[in-house]
């Protein structure tokens, strides 16, 4: 992804001194599905044929967490920073950071992403595109200090629309999808104890979709005009 987003640019550099436009700005989303999230909870992984004791934050023959010392989210908040560059009118280049909160829950993310263009006009214009990049979650138990940390690689899917208010601003409203791919998740008991966990027979367990609201502000104004060039005017030949 990163190789593709450098070349993206490097193109763009040939064609101009900078990008057709760019912008960046602050982002709000939340998760709209699951009601919960995630959709289960993590499975503690087998040590020599045998599952470790996780009680009392799960069930020990199943290995899986459960309430009431972890709790789903049922309400977050992401906040972040966004920045684009397009390289013309059809492709733009994107970066992502965000900063998650619920209640006992934490989440941190930074991608990279590339979205089309595929129409519009009189400043609104529709776009869809995709991302991958790296993140955490983690969610704190209510009754003491143990906490469940999991590390991923967030694949995302998005389309939405974005109205350009002026050459300077622009602002913008997507729906997104998003599969974050665990890389290491880990249980932290009350006591220190580290338990490796997985996602059991659910590969789909922290899947969720949600809605996002990014305001920009930078150059909107299309490199050429974005317009057709009048032609000169022929003047009349005089009479010698």
């Amino acid at each position: 992804m990163n190789s593709v987003l450098v070349a993206l640019a490097l193109t763009a550099g040939t064609a101009d001194a900078g990008p057709y436009m760019w912008g960046v700005g602050p982002s709000i989303s939340t998760m709209v599905m699951p009601g919960e999230h995630p959709l289960s909870w993590p499975v503690a992984k087998k040590v020599d044929g045998e599952r470790p004791a996780i009680a009392p934050y799960g069930n020990n023959d199943s290995g899986k967490l459960s309430e009431p010392y972890f709790e789903k989210v049922r309400g977050d908040v992401s906040l972040g920073a966004k920045g684009l560059f397009y390289l013309n009118k059809d492709w733009r280049g994107v970066a992502h950071g965000q900063l998650g909160f619920g209640s006992n829950y934490r989440s941190s993310q930074l991608s990279l992403g590339i979205d089309k263009i595929i129409g519009g006009e009189s400043g609104a214009f529709a776009f869809v595109g995709g991302g991958l990049g790296v993140g955490s979650m983690k969610w704190d138990s209510t009754q003491d200090s143990a906490e469940l940390k999991v590390k991923h690689f967030p694949l995302k899917g998005q389309v939405g629309g974005y109205y350009k208010i002026n050459g300077k601003s622009a602002v913008e409203l997507s729906i997104f999808a998003q599969l974050p791919m665990p890389s290491l998740q880990t249980l932290t008991t009350d006591d220190g104890t580290e338990i490796d966990m997985g996602v059991g027979l659910n590969p789909l367990a922290f899947t969720h979709f949600g809605v996002e609201l990014t305001g920009y502000f930078g150059d909107f104004k299309a490199k050429g005009g974005g317009g057709k060039k009048k032609g000169k005017k022929k003047g009349k030949k005089g009479r010698r």
